[in-house]
């Protein structure tokens, strides 16, 4: 669809409870909690200049990052070709 938003989906997992002004500081991700009460922040980044810039956002909002980690893309989110 063209639309919906290019690049790779990567998982960025943060040391803190899902609140209401994370997810509306990542906007177009989607926001879960893991099974440890982590905040999981899904979503497609369009390129690394875009990937550095969540980095610098999870910084800049007192976060500590956990894990930053690349999905490999499947027949279901892989319609690009």
């Amino acid at each position: 669809m063209a639309n919906e938003p290019e690049g790779p989906v990567y998982v960025i997992r943060v040391r803190t409870r899902w609140q209401p002004i994370v997810a509306g500081r990542f906007p177009g991700f989607t926001v879960s909690e893991d099974s440890a009460g982590n905040t999981l922040l899904t979503g497609r980044v369009p390129d690394q200049a875009a990937l550095y810039g969540l980095i610098s956002r999870v910084r800049d909002l007192g976060l500590k990052l956990i894990s930053l980690e690349e999905q490999p893309e499947t027949e279901d989110t892989d319609d690009r070709t």
